[in-house]
């Protein structure tokens, strides 16, 4: 029998954890990226790979597997970890520290996301208070963050969830389970139309498909 169990890595990048803790499990792989390893160590997380060019922290006393990177070289630090998280056959990966920092590299580190996502694996970013991942040619699907919804609170207090069209048009769009729905439509990458979107009340997930095209997801995440 095929053996489809997913095979999970956590990437720690060296940007802004917004008050995260790592989650790593003991069946995890953990990639340290750059000055990311700064983190793991304050956190007292094993890390199993050292990916960088040392330019942002000094080269730490790190005895396990080291991947040293030139300074001047055509991908980010970040990139390089979720490649070899992705050679050797990880198929989930959540990215610590993608955003926070120079703008440069968040956009950077969404892209990636979206590469893999190209390439059937699932990328989770987790930035303040967001996860952002996406999805090509396929169907995700959120569940909605704890919220009482009898809560007299107002719409900007309520879970939010936004669905952007990544790399040109998306086609045959569905989206449910949220208050603004859609059905077999278009998201251009010009055009916001997804964002700011609410989960349904009474509603225990979204569900976003999409036919032909790549979607960038992000929905709240409380810590």
């Amino acid at each position: 029998m095929e053996n489809t169990e997913k095979k999970r890595c956590v990437v720690v990048a060296a940007g802004n954890l917004f008050g995260r803790r790592i989650e790593a499990g003991p069946g995890d792989l953990v990639i340290a990226a750059d000055a990311g390893y700064r983190y793991c160590v304050e956190q007292g997380i094993k890390y199993d790979i050292l990916v960088g060019d040392f330019d942002s922290a000094p080269r730490p006393d790190f005895h396990g597997e080291t991947v040293a990177l030139p300074v001047r070289k055509d991908v980010t630090d970040t990139w390089q970890a979720m490649e070899i998280a992705a050679e050797r056959g990880y198929d989930e990966i959540i990215l610590y520290g993608g955003g926070g920092g120079r703008i440069d590299h968040t956009l950077a580190n969404i892209q990636t996301v979206c590469a893999h996502a190209i390439e059937e694996r699932r990328v989770t970013m987790l930035d303040d208070g967001m996860a952002l991942t996406a999805v090509h040619n396929g169907v995700l699907r959120v569940a909605k963050p704890p919220f009482d919804d009898s809560a007299a609170a107002s719409p900007e207090d309520q879970p939010h969830i936004g669905v952007f069209a990544f790399g040109g048009r998306a086609e045959g769009v569905s989206i449910s389970g949220t208050l603004y729905t859609m059905e077999d439509g278009c998201l251009e990458n010009t055009f916001p139309l997804g964002v700011s979107n609410l989960f349904a009340a009474g509603c225990g997930e979204a569900v976003v498909s999409v036919k032909s095209g790549t979607l960038i997801v992000c929905w709240q995440d409380r810590i």
